[in-house]
């Protein structure tokens, strides 16, 4: 028999867990101005829907978070997995 460990991660987008959005919490831990963040996103969005992409706000939420790690805004936080 293998013994595995199971981990679940849950995200609450909608505020049906938690009285702040989950983002919020980030923002807070890293100290990001959340009002700065969310107009880089629309900004971004913008700019690729004028170019033909079709991009929903969480997918463009999610890449500016990723744009955060790799502007080291939010130091410390990895997009990648150890073994």
């Amino acid at each position: 028999m293998v013994l595995q460990n199971v981990i679940a991660i849950m995200y609450d987008c909608d505020l049906t867990l938690t009285p702040v959005y989950m983002q919020d919490v980030l923002f807070e831990y890293f100290k990001v101005d959340g009002e700065e963040f969310w107009n880089r996103k629309e900004d971004w969005a913008k700019r690729i829907r004028v170019k033909g992409t079709n991009c929903d706000d969480e997918c463009a939420y999610m890449n500016m978070i990723l744009q955060y790690v790799r502007e080291g805004k939010f130091k410390g936080l990895s997009i990648t997995t150890s073994q």
